[in-house]
């Protein structure tokens, strides 16, 4: 198990990469398996189901805002960190946020309500 990362630099750094289309991803692999599924999560203030803009947008929000963030080291790819946000709705289902780092793009990993 390697050294946590330093979360107040990653949020900086997930902040700038999120913001621009060229800067992140969804697309599963193998090595990155994925569960981005905005399209079936309700935005927690206007009930609105989220698009896949919307929740970058949405999670632009909850970093800028200082919402928490976990790190996670993970399975796929081993030694890598996945950064979460577990959001609480009015509707008693949280969404589970994980992004994660890879060089200078920041790599969606999870999308959806939380299975917990």
């Amino acid at each position: 198990m390697s050294c946590a990362p330093d979360l107040e630099e990653i949020r900086q750094r997930l902040l700038k990469l999120a913001g621009t289309k060229q800067t992140r991803s969804t697309t599963f692999s193998r090595e990155r398996p994925v569960q981005w599924s905005p399209s079936e999560v309700m935005h927690p203030e206007h009930g609105m189901y989220f698009t896949d803009s919307g929740a970058w947008e949405f999670i632009i929000e909850l970093l800028s805002g200082g919402y928490v963030l976990t790190a996670l080291e993970l399975d796929k790819p081993p030694g890598a960190w996945g950064f979460v946000m577990v959001v609480a709705t009015p509707q008693r289902r949280d969404i589970y946020i994980k992004l994660e780092l890879c060089g200078n793009r920041v790599h969606g990993r999870s999308f959806h309500y939380s299975e917990r």
